[in-house]
């Protein structure tokens, strides 16, 4: 019997609405042949609502409490088995393509990282690299990476966007510029409109 080839994708922050599958308004016609020839789920839960700890859960088959990636500017542990590993320890060629986001942005002594912007900008460091990289034998991560501190940078953003607007969550903010979107397709000029 031959070995079937197995193709894990993963996206960040996907809404389960988000397919044209069961979502009208969206026309995602690639993603949903794949839902429609691989497996889809009604019901699946993450372990952690950031990528990182989800990605090193996918990874491991571990809850975050069991393999350290907690939160994100947390670090897998290389040593930490994982699905690649064991599949090239079975005769799979493994790849990693894409954003990994196993290590934090900003590496510490205790805890350094590759895939911070001194490594990840670097092209010839990855034109280079050829090392185990947690159980892929072949890696193409994608550079540009996003960097945790942009993130409190969007949500100092959203803090200005609530104090202008007078709405008093983040969400009944995100909410109704959402529901702007929907109903229109004027979620950039109503976010413009909203911030002044």
């Amino acid at each position: 019997m031959t070995k079937p080839n197995i193709l894990l994708i993963t996206s960040d922050q996907q809404h389960f609405s988000m397919l044209g599958k069961v979502n009208e308004i969206l026309k995602t016609p690639n993603l949903d042949k794949l839902a429609d020839e691989g497996m889809s789920f009604d019901r699946a839960y993450c372990p952690n609502p950031t990528c990182s700890p989800s990605r090193a859960s996918i990874l491991t088959g571990m809850y975050p409490s069991e393999h350290g990636c907690w939160s994100l500017g947390t670090k897998l542990p290389e040593s930490t088995p994982t699905m690649a590993q064991y599949l090239a320890d079975n005769g799979y060629e493994t790849a990693l393509i894409g954003k990994a986001h196993f290590q934090p942005t900003k590496g510490t002594k205790e805890f350094p990282s590759i895939e911070t912007p001194e490594f990840m900008w670097d092209i010839d460091f990855w034109r280079n690299f050829n090392k185990d990289f947690y159980g892929f034998k072949h890696i193409e991560l994608l550079r540009n990476h996003t960097a945790e501190h942009w993130v409190s940078i969007m949500l100092l953003g959203l803090r200005t966007m609530v104090a202008k607007t007078g709405e008093n969550t983040f969400s009944s903010l995100v909410e109704k510029c959402l529901k702007s979107r929907w109903e229109n397709g004027k979620f950039l000029k109503n976010i413009i409109t909203t911030t002044g």
